[in-house]
């Protein structure tokens, strides 16, 4: 993630205010959207195709979440078809889409929180991380 963060796509993507009133907001709703968006690959997809395709549901639905990624930064599309094996398995293991929620909601926040205020091109820590 640290290495997506660092990407300049990402950081104008995500720019956020560096104000955490701002940034708490708009936090807090896109676990609301996280949610929505699980149930939709993790719950209904995944689930719903899984007597049809068995082990094949992985790689397919997970091709339809990294599509539903294109527009944003290119190196999110790739890591959403990884991410997005992660969150399957999970969602498999699990029998429920919740976990996958909590874990897309988790890393997100951790991006948003990377881009956002420590990765941001007049930030010294940009200086000094070597990666």
């Amino acid at each position: 993630m640290v290495l997506l963060a660092k990407q300049v796509s990402f950081q104008e993507y995500y720019a956020v205010q560096q104000n955490i009133f701002v940034f708490s907001a708009p936090t807090m709703i896109s676990l609301v959207y996280y949610f929505a968006e699980e149930f939709l690959f993790r719950g209904f997809l995944f689930f719903g195709l899984w007597d049809r395709f068995k082990y094949h549901t992985f790689w397919i639905t997970n091709v339809i979440f990294a599509i539903f990624h294109v527009g944003k930064p290119t190196l999110e599309v790739f890591f959403a078809f990884s991410l997005g094996l992660v969150l399957s398995y999970t969602s498999f293991k699990t029998k429920s889409f919740i976990p996958a929620t909590i874990i897309h909601f988790a890393v997100a926040l951790i991006l948003n929180i990377l881009v956002t205020y420590v990765f941001t091109p007049t930030n010294p820590v940009n200086l000094v991380m070597p990666f």
